[in-house]
Parts: C-alpha cells; sequence; structure tokens
C-alpha cells in the first residue's frame, strides 16, 4: 500500500476510534481488546447485565481478570481458581499431557487421573503457561524513521529493527517476555509483556467416558454432554517468580484468581468469554471464503477422512494403540469436523452472497468519489485477481502438512537430517555422545506413539493424495521419475520409500544417526525415504512457498487498504481486530437457537442426557459404575446436574478452556466448543446461529467430587 494511503489509513483509523462513543456493534459479535472497551463498548456490555467495571478486566495497577486468565501452552486458555495456583482448562487442551502420562497399567485417559496431594501431582516437561503483565500500542515507535523515499526492503529491514528493539526495552532489567502482534490488519503494532511459568503440573483428570464423551459423534455440535475439563497447578520458586522444575517449588500465589458461581444460571443471562482467540479473518472478501468452502476445505476433509479411518480401526484393534493413537486422532478429527461444519454454516448462513452484497456497496461508494475512491476500487479488483492465482496454489501449498509433513516418519527423517554439521570434526566426544542422547529421546517418543504398520498405511494415503490432487505440471521432474519407476498401484512406492526406509529400526537407525554425527551424509542422502522428503521438501520450499508468498504478500497489502474502506463507508458500525492469540473479550447471552427449519435447540443439558446417551454406540461407551452414579444422581432429591450450556459469545480456536463469567466475574463454565452450524464465525459471524458451547461450574464440581473423590480441591476454591 503507497504509504501516502497508509498514513491516510490510520488517520482514519484513529477518527474511527474516536467515533466508538457513537457507534453500535452488531449483536453479541466481537472479541475485543480490553484496551478498546471504551464508553460505547461498556455500555453495551451494561446493557446486556453486565456489573464490574473495565477496570476489573484489565489494570496494571490493580488485579485485574487478565491476571487470573492464561495462556496455556501453545494454543488453549485456561483460569486460575485458587489462591494456590490451581488451573482449570479443558480435557482436549491437557490431553497430550494426560497421554504422556498412560500407560497400559496406568491408563489416565481411560480411567482418569486424580492427585490426592502434591506430591502425586505430576510434571509436564515443555508445558508452560504466560500470564499478561501489560499491553499497549507501539506503533510509533515501530515505524520510527520510515520515510516514502525507502524502497520496500528498507523499510522492512527498519521496521524489523525498530520491532526487535521496543520488544527488548519493553523487558530490559526483568524476566518478562514480550512480542509485538499486528492488530487491524497491521494498521497497529501492540506490545504484549508476558511472565511465563515453566514448572506445571497435572492434578486432574476424569476419564475418556467423561473429557471426552461423545468423541466424534458429538464433536462441534449440540446438544452436548461432553466433561470437557482438567485441573493443572502452578508451581514457582519460593520467590513466586517462574522456575525450572524443582521438587523445591511451591504453588504459584496469584495476584487474582476466578471464584466460582454455583448459584446456576437461566437463559437471558449476561456471559463473558476472556481469553487468548487463535485466529479470525472476518473482513475477508467472497473471493476468499468461496476458496475455503469450495476448494480447500474439500480436499482437506477427504485425506483426513481418510486418515482417521486408519487410525480409528487401529485404536479399536489394540488397547495399546487406543493409547499411542489418542492425542493424534482428537488433533486430526478435531479440523476435519469443524471444515465440515465451517462449510455447512457459510452455505446456511449464505455468507458469500452476503459479502458480495457488502462489495457491491463498496464499488458503488467508492465508484463516486472520483479519484479518491481508486485506489480501493482497485484493492478490491486485486484481492480478485489474487484468490483467483491463489486457487490453483491452495492445495499444493497446504498438503505440505496436510501430506507431507503430516507423517511421523517425516518428524524422524527430518531430526536425524538435524545432526549434520559443517565441522563434524571439531565436534569433541562428549558433544557428540550428548547429541546422540537427544536424539535417540527425541526418536524414541515418535515411535512410543507410533505403529509402524499404521504409519505404512498413513504414508500411502498421504503421498497418495499429493500425487492425485496436485496437477501433474505442478510436480517436479524427480517426483515424476520417482512414481514411474516405483507405481502405487503396485505397491512398490511404499515398498521402495518407506519399508526401504527401515526408520523404524532401532539398529539401523542409530548406526546411521552414528554415521551422520562423524559427517557421512553419503549414508543419509541414499536413503530412499529421505530422498522423497528432501524432493517434496525442494518443490515446496522452491516453488510452492515463494508462489505462495507473493500473492499473499499482494493480498495482505490489498487486504489494508479494503478493510480500511469498509471502514470509511460503514462509519456507523463498530470494527474490531481479528483475533491472533492476544487477550480478548466476547460478551453475549445465554440463548437457544434455531438450527433448520422445525429444529429448535435449547440452551441447556443435562445429566439425563448422559444416561440416555451411554453405550449406545462406540463413543458413548461407558464403565457400569460409572453410569450406576449418573443414574443414582438423575433419579436423588437433587435431580440431574446441568452439564453444559450454550450462549452467543463471539469465540474461536484458543477460546478452548476460557472462562466463562456471569455479570459478576464470577466463573459459570469453561468454554470448550461451539455449535457446527456455527464454525463459520472464523470467517463470518450470525447472531442467529452462532453459539459457543460451555460446560457447566456444576458438573465440573460434581465430577470432581463424586468421580474423582478429590473434595479438598473444591475445598481450594471460593464457592459463591
Amino acid at each position: 500500500m503507497p504509504n501516502l494511503i497508509r498514513r491516510f489509513s490510520r488517520l482514519l483509523l484513529l477518527s474511527f476510534l474516536v467515533l466508538f462513543s457513537r457507534q453500535i456493534a452488531f449483536a453479541d459479535e466481537g472479541m475485543w481488546p480490553p484496551m478498546l472497551i471504551n464508553s460505547a463498548i461498556f455500555e453495551q456490555m451494561k446493557a446486556k447485565g453486565f456489573l464490574l467495571t473495565p477496570e476489573s478486566i484489565y489494570s496494571t495497577t490493580n488485579p485485574s481478570l487478565k491476571d487470573a486468565v492464561v495462556l496455556f501452552g501453545r494454543g488453549c486458555t485456561a483460569e486460575i481458581i485458587s489462591n494456590q495456583g490451581l488451573l482449570l482448562t479443558n480435557h482436549h487442551c491437557g490431553h497430550g499431557q494426560i497421554q504422556s502420562h498412560s500407560t497400559i497399567q496406568n491408563d489416565y485417559l481411560q480411567n482418569g487421573f486424580w492427585a490426592k496431594n502434591r506430591q502425586e501431582e505430576l510434571a509436564n516437561p515443555g508445558l508452560t503457561i504466560s500470564i499478561l503483565v501489560r499491553m499497549e500500542d507501539v506503533t510509533q515507535q515501530c515505524e520510527a524513521g520510515i520515510t516514502p523515499a525507502m524502497n520496500p526492503k528498507e523499510k522492512n529491514d527498519l521496521f524489523a529493527a525498530n520491532v526487535k528493539k521496543v520488544a527488548a526495552k519493553s523487558t530490559e532489567g526483568t524476566h518478562y517476555q514480550a512480542q509485538i502482534r499486528p492488530f487491524f490488519g497491521g494498521l497497529q503494532q501492540w506490545l504484549l509483556v508476558y511472565e511465563t511459568f515453566q514448572d506445571i503440573r497435572l492434578v486432574g483428570a476424569p476419564p475418556n467416558s467423561i473429557g471426552k464423551f461423545g468423541g466424534d459423534t458429538d464433536n462441534w455440535v449440540w446438544p452436548r454432554h461432553t466433561g470437557d475439563f482438567c485441573l493443572f497447578r502452578i508451581y514457582a520458586g519460593k520467590d513466586n517468580k517462574p522456575a525450572a522444575y524443582s521438587p523445591d517449588n511451591v504453588p504459584y500465589v496469584p495476584k487474582k484468581y476466578l471464584p466460582v458461581s454455583t448459584t446456576g444460571i437461566k437463559e437471558g443471562d449476561f456471559t463473558m468469554i476472556v481469553g487468548y482467540p487463535g485466529r479470525t479473518n472476518e473482513y475477508l472478501p467472497s473471493y476468499a471464503l468461496e476458496l475455503v468452502t469450495k476448494v480447500s476445505n474439500p480436499k482437506k476433509i477427504a485425506l483426513r477422512t481418510k486418515r482417521l479411518d486408519i487410525i480409528n480401526e487401529a485404536m479399536r484393534s489394540s488397547q495399546l494403540n487406543r493409547i499411542k493413537y489418542s492425542s493424534t486422532q482428537a488433533d486430526i478429527a478435531n479440523a476435519w469436523k469443524k471444515w465440515q461444519g465451517e462449510s455447512l454454516g457459510m452455505m446456511k448462513a449464505d455468507a458469500i452472497a452476503s459479502k458480495q452484497k457488502t462489495e457491491e456497496r463498496y464499488r458503488a461508494f467508492f465508484s463516486q468519489k472520483g479519484t479518491e475512491g481508486k485506489s480501493y476500487l482497485d484493492a478490491l479488483e486485486d484481492l480478485k485477481n489474487g484468490y483467483s492465482q491463489l486457487t490453483k496454489l491452495s492445495i499444493p501449498a497446504q498438503y505440505q502438512g496436510e501430506a507431507v509433513t503430516a507423517n511421523d516418519v517425516y518428524a524422524i527423517v527430518n531430526t536425524t537430517e538435524k545432526l549434520l554439521v559443517r565441522n563434524p570434526k571439531q565436534m569433541d566426544d562428549a558433544t557428540r555422545a550428548k547429541k546422540l542422547a537427544d536424539f535417540k529421546a527425541i526418536v524414541r517418543s515418535v515411535w512410543k506413539d507410533t505403529d509402524p504398520a499404521v504409519e505404512r498405511a498413513l504414508f500411502e494415503v498421504t503421498i497418495s493424495a499429493y500425487r492425485k490432487d496436485i496437477p501433474d505440471d505442478m510436480h517436479s521432474g524427480n517426483f515424476l521419475k520417482m512414481l514411474e519407476k516405483n507405481p502405487f498401484d503396485k505397491g512398490q512406492f511404499v515398498k521402495t520409500y518407506f519399508d526401504e526406509g527401515k526408520w523404524f529400526d532401532s539398529v539401523y537407525v542409530w548406526k546411521l544417526a552414528g554415521k551422520v554425527l562423524k559427517g557421512d551424509s553419503s549414508s543419509l542422502m541414499k536413503n530412499p525415504t529421505w530422498q522423497l522428503f528432501h524432493t517434496l521438501d525442494q518443490q515446496f520450499n522452491t516453488v510452492f512457498l515463494p508462489a505462495y508468498q507473493k500473492i499473499n504478500g499482494g493480498l495482505e497489502k490489498s487486504q489494508q487498504t479494503f478493510f480500511t474502506g469498509l471502514m470509511e463507508m460503514d462509519k456507523s458500525r463498530t470494527f474490531y481486530p481479528d483475533a491472533n492469540s492476544t487477550f480478548r473479550v466476547a460478551f453475549g447471552n445465554v440463548a437457544g437457537y434455531t438450527a433448520k427449519d422445525g429444529v429448535k435447540y435449547d440452551w441447556q443439558t443435562h445429566t439425563t442426557g448422559i444416561s440416555e446417551k451411554a453405550d449406545t454406540e462406540l463413543d458413548f461407551m461407558m464403565d457400569p459404575s460409572l453410569k450406576k452414579k449418573f443414574a443414582d444422581q438423575n433419579a436423588s432429591k437433587t435431580g440431574p446436574v446441568p452439564v453444559a450450556f450454550i450462549a452467543s459469545n463471539h469465540s474461536t480456536g484458543g477460546n478452548s478452556g476460557s472462562p466463562v463469567l456471569n455479570a459478576k466475574g464470577e466463573l459459570i463454565g469453561v468454554n470448550f466448543d461451539r455449535v457446527w452450524e456455527g464454525t463459520m464465525s472464523d470467517y463470518y459471524f450470525d447472531s442467529r446461529i452462532c453459539r459457543n458451547i460451555t460446560c457447566d461450574i456444576r458438573y465440573i464440581l460434581w465430577v470432581i467430587e463424586n468421580v474423582g473423590n478429590s473434595q479438598h480441591l473444591v475445598k481450594e476454591m471460593e464457592l459463591r
């Protein structure tokens, strides 16, 4: 975007922010950074029932929600629920850690895990949580010294240097970490400073028949009866600051923790999600939605269906494979079903047609402005052309992850290649031994969660799809020669490039690694599996990726101008920045919805539904003793327990584990999903059908006490 347009865009954005006090947001739409919760947004929150202040959400001088709501691992949210660092998040967010501790003898996935004291809490190497310290707009500092006379490279280099300098200065003399993220399509740059803790221990997890009740059958749908929660604890040094794992560490004492409401909710009640939503793309043009629904999603869904068929059969075949592939299956299935609902929801909401109508208004609006409107009209035309070009590159670019690196054997090959060094003779024996030991630990961790026969079948379907779904003229000559010499239809390709690679043969792999560490690269390069992946990597890195990035770079600039034009055209609309894994607030009300003609869903489910579903199919299997607990509760004087509810909060990936709060800021549940028809909210929010799904805190407490027999954990909490 020309520098003049960029400056005008920022001036427009600033004037737009001033106008917030006169604007009305679309119903329940939006993921708001706390800095933008000003009088207008706050008035909407109050109108819906909110009883606190903006400072209760974010403050750098007093304890606020930002101190109790944390970034969990690499993509979830969690909340601190006691003054001893007790963390609550989703079962599917902690699933990898639960799996890592599970064995056939101690199957915590199947049977659940409940630490009865601090000594029994399990450490999780590599797991971190980050607490936001502060955030601020640093756009001017990041663009200091950039002038119109500079060429693009000079601008980018100076911008990158400024970003690095601003981030470093913000944490100088502290133990904090900083990152700078783009907001409003890159029109603003915001600094985020975090305190990150490394000693996080597993405290409690229900069995899969609760934490994953419904499996793929119920995933992304409503009504829902999943107890999708687990508990961890933050440990710190004796100074209450982050510290590496040590038996001497003590539970973290937070600045703030969330009180728990046990009074219940009713339809229409105010609800609020606070957390770290991952990524949304609400302002894309219709051409982007067409690419997603008509090209990208169908191909990815088809490939993941084949992968899931193989993995599901393997998990049914043995208890060991059920444990090994539990996390992998969940990861693959989650996006697989979400993409299906996403496409379905966009069709139901007629999202593409709605975007097209907006674009028609956009063209008419800026056509009347003469030369002033030309850059905006050009931007929309550039987006149309860019997405047309991207259509052919979409599958080749995405299949690098979906079909190539998705193979676990790729991880082993790649790890082996990383042992290559420029001057192996300069490496002493101790260093070489350490590298080999580290290598073996990584490879063993892959082998631990895989079965060679299953990996062979996955290799065949992924590389076969890569071959078929990418046009011949886009494949490299080397790959086509491999196919000609070793065709798929006779089984020769898999025999040559998987079997003869021998990557699940420990004798071969350790011997090869030893050679590579001593500088013998030829042994690795003779390996057929390495040759295949090297060929596919080269095609991606030298052909697909550069072309994809070039088109995307142009789209990025055009999207900024288009977004600025939308703000100019719709001055009465409140625009919020797309989600980018930073601290956000969304608010709405408890509400049901109409899924389709004749199908209207209520807003709450109960434990009676668990008893009704139990043992009706594989995803609802339940131990008889557990079934009896539910039956007894349903028949008791107190009656069924509320399990889940839905509300109109705008949520996305990353909001998994987010606290759902009432008007007083009390915890009423844990967000864990969206309704299937509303998963398109990453691209298009429709308040009629977009609903987030929450595990009711009363059910969580019931499970902790009645299934986990862990009343001591409930006693830690502040119940209201």
